[in-house]
């Protein structure tokens, strides 16, 4: 049992490292029981975002994370088939984890794969965020052991849609190559672009407003996450804080020539050293 357990773990930590995220960063500095939770949880994530962001059928995408679905069901009923059912269930038991933020994680990967989201309403790409992101950091609070629920899972959705509004801007260029495009539909229209596509609006001599506007959008979710933030023991949320640096970091690095130029923004090993240090020295 001790081996099985150990080749679970170790299975779920080459996942998580080889994913190249800066979600290793952040939740490498936690205690083992933490971390292995933290770890499973981000293991299954990535799995069922392949899944959506795969070139399979919408059939087979939907089949998949279906079958995703009952995997999350069984384990609450204490069943396990593999390695990362059974590194969740792990997590579930430490620290119980609540279903619905699984489900959501899942919902949100079947919204990917129905179809080519473009120019979403805000509401629609809040939605989106707090179930692709928001819900990873409410499963994410509950295993930091945030005594108030209710701010800490404020925290969490709010965290959560400025990490995925960054992520939007980072993979603009290849998002709108793929036919999608989250910029939100009252930035579109604001700037009378709705009937542009994609890589069009791209192109646009408008696009310079539109990127200025969805950024602006971007940093007033920031500006919430330091407010709550302020009201929960920083010990609590360290390793939040930690990805919060370093997606900011990412953020401050994205400019119109990045976008244009189809330059991938990334954090060096250095920088991210220098981010998690100062979040543990503050």
């Amino acid at each position: 049992m001790q081996n099985i357990q150990t080749e679970d773990q170790s299975h779920i930590k080459n996942i998580v490292k080889n994913s190249a995220s800066s979600f290793y960063w952040g939740m490498n500095i936690l205690e083992n029981k933490k971390k292995r939770a933290m770890f499973a949880i981000y293991a299954f994530c990535r799995i069922v975002d392949d899944i959506a962001d795969s070139n399979l059928s919408i059939r087979q995408k939907k089949k998949m994370l279906s079958q995703w679905k009952r995997n999350i069901n069984l384990i609450y009923k204490n069943i396990t088939s593999d390695k990362i059912t059974r590194e969740l269930l792990v997590a579930v038991s430490l620290f119980d984890l609540n279903k619905k933020d699984f489900h959501s994680i899942i919902n949100g990967m079947n919204k990917d794969s129905d179809k080519k989201i473009i120019y979403p309403s805000l509401r629609e790409l809040e939605g989106y965020c707090d179930e692709v992101a928001g819900a990873v950091g409410c499963l994410s609070v509950s295993i930091f052991g945030i005594p108030n629920q209710k701010i800490a899972r404020d925290y969490a959705i709010s965290l959560g849609r400025a990490l995925q509004f960054t992520n939007i801007l980072r993979d603009l260029w290849e998002d709108c190559e793929r036919g999608r495009c989250y910029i939100n539909r009252e930035i579109i229209l604001s700037e009378k672009l709705q009937d542009l596509k994609p890589i069009e609006l791209l192109e646009s001599t408008r696009f310079s407003f539109v990127f200025q506007k969805f950024l602006k959008q971007t940093l007033m979710y920031y500006k919430k996450v330091e407010t709550l933030g302020k009201k929960i023991d920083k010990k609590k949320i360290l390793a939040a804080e930690i990805m919060k640096s370093i997606y900011f970091e990412i953020l401050k690095k994205i400019n119109i020539d990045v976008i244009k130029n189809k330059k991938k923004v990334k954090v060096g090993i250095y920088k991210k050293f220098f981010l998690i240090l100062k979040e543990i020295l503050r």
